[in-house]
């Protein structure tokens, strides 16, 4: 079950930091062009993802915290 669990929050924060990599991707590629990625357009969705990754690395912290007291 604890591979599972690991697996599952490793495979979100892969998703979500991809994503991340993307909007930079963007945002580098329409500053060459003045393009509005370069005009923070993606910023909302940049802090939801942080947000997110932020949450989830919380709720992964305090499992493995509750899998260590239970050995």
């Amino acid at each position: 079950m604890a591979d599972t669990d690991d697996e599952k929050f490793h495979a979100e924060i892969e998703r979500l930091h991809k994503r991340l990599e993307w909007i930079s991707e963007e945002e580098a590629r329409s500053a060459l062009v003045g393009g509005i990625a370069a005009q923070g357009s993606f910023q909302p969705e940049r802090d939801r993802i942080i947000q997110r990754t932020d949450e989830l690395l919380d709720e992964w912290t305090a499992l493995t915290k509750a899998r260590n007291r239970q050995e």
